[in-house]
């Protein structure tokens, strides 16, 4: 039974004949696949997905170089058709209107089981069975570095992610996410949105770091300024290099997003780059649902921003004379070592004299 990963109400697909009606898009599970080369476009299906031959139906396994199928400028030979290593996920185009016909890459398919392109897609490890669910709270959850991550948009979408790192288990966990359209965007709503959503999920626990992007700093200034709504713009590096960092943490298992972000599973799902040929400066691709991805930026700078190394969780974090042996004499060492440190350093303490009216140096 499908996964029905998009149901569809506003949006029409590419046919032979224009652009039609469909019901949305079903997520099929992983298979072993086939990646098939036609004209100088290029697909990955499943075995027994479903070309238009020339004298009818054709499935993908079944295909030999040089047979006819349809293509958005006609009927061109097959060049390739190569046996891909592993299982990847498919998706299944749900009801088109007038013949369950579409086109992909350029490929007149009939709608069954595809691939998103792994040459496209921009985080090709992101699997929602594995890593979609929500996690249950350990007792050092109130510990924990929360954060607020944001992708300022005014065209685009303005994206807000909500989650904390698990330090114990080294993961990111993406708890809720908030979104804007550009116009009813501003520093007073934005900053009141923010407050009210730390507030639903963390109580009074203030977040370690909000960090934004850095292209609208005097909106990042004005709700600092004004609403003491305080991000920190984050350091860019080219955009690759920032996605390569999501993609090993998705590699290793280590972002995991609960069900009711459906922004970001979306855009982690369906995000892609835009076709391009200079493969050096690559950029988003749009969706009419997912915007510029932009909930998958939010979470490239919130990767980005992490704090890995600092343990959040006290030293002393269920230590008591009750249950430890605490040795008196610990102190007394502590002094020592800071005694002969400033003595290997030579470090001494400032000789200043203070105004007894004023306490400030004189």
């Amino acid at each position: 039974m499908l996964d029905i990963s998009l149901n569809n109400k506003d949006y029409e697909i590419l046919t032979p004949d224009g652009f039609k009606p469909f019901d949305g898009i079903g997520y099929s599970g992983t298979v072993n696949t086939l990646r098939v080369s036609v004209n100088n476009n290029h697909i990955s299906v499943s075995h027994n997905h479903k070309f238009i031959g020339q004298d009818g139906v054709i499935i993908a396994n079944e295909l030999q170089v040089g047979d006819l199928i349809q293509t958005e400028k006609g009927f061109k030979p097959v060049d390739n058709v190569i046996s891909e290593v592993g299982e990847k996920k498919v998706y299944d185009i749900l009801e088109v209107q007038d013949g369950n016909v579409y086109i992909a890459n350029g490929i007149v398919n009939h709608n069954c089981q595809f691939v998103v392109d792994d040459t496209l897609q921009i985080i090709s490890e992101w699997d929602s069975e594995k890593f979609v669910f929500e996690v249950e709270k350990d007792e050092f959850y109130k510990y924990y570095h929360k954060y607020v991550a944001m992708d300022l948009g005014f065209k685009d979408l303005t994206a807000l992610l909500f989650g904390y790192y698990d330090f114990k288990k080294a993961s990111l966990i993406i708890e809720d996410e908030e979104t804007i359209s550009g116009p009813k965007m501003t520093s007073d709503v934005l900053s009141q949105l923010v407050f009210d959503k730390e507030e639903d999920l963390w109580q009074y626990q203030k977040p370690y770091r909000r960090i934004s992007d850095n292209n609208e700093l005097i909106l990042i200034n004005d709700m600092s300024v004004t609403h003491s709504c305080h991000f920190i713009p984050t350091n860019k590096d080219e955009l690759a290099a920032m996605i390569n960092e999501v993609r090993l943490f998705v590699k290793s298992g280590r972002i995991i997003i609960h069900p009711r972000c459906e922004m970001l599973k979306g855009c982690l799902e369906f995000g892609i780059w835009k076709d391009s040929k200079d493969k050096y400066h690559k950029m988003f691709g749009r969706s009419k649902k997912y915007g510029h991805y932009d909930h998958l930026a939010a979470l490239v700078y919130l990767v980005r921003n992490l704090d890995l190394y600092t343990n959040p969780v006290p030293l002393d974090y269920g230590i008591s004379i009750e249950t430890h042996h605490i040795n008196p004499d610990i102190y007394e060492q502590h002094s020592n070592a800071a005694d002969e440190f400033k003595k290997l350093f030579g470090v001494k303490r400032r000789n200043t004299k203070l105004d007894s009216y004023t306490g400030r140096k004189k």
